[in-house]
């Protein structure tokens, strides 16, 4: 198996534990897909890309907009290059 399917495997993993898009979020997939890409390879683990992505409007719209950003920028600060 090739890194590549390696990692469209991982991509897709972590995408079918997100909760559904609503139909007119749908076009949002392939954006989605590739920032989970982005974040697998810059070495985020797949709970950590979760966590972050379930803050997000589209998948969670009654979540206070403070809060997810609180929430995110916490998770995303872990990552942050020097």
């Amino acid at each position: 198996m090739t890194i590549k399917k390696v990692i469209e495997d991982e991509v897709e993993e972590v995408f079918r534990r997100l909760p559904l898009l609503p139909e007119e979020d749908r076009f949002l997939e392939p954006v989605i897909k590739q920032d989970i890409k982005r974040k697998l390879e810059e070495g985020w683990s797949k709970q950590d890309i979760l966590s972050c992505l379930r803050c997000v409007e589209n998948f969670d719209p009654d979540l206070d907009e403070d809060i997810a950003l609180r929430r995110m920028a916490k998770i995303s600060a872990k990552y942050k290059r020097s």
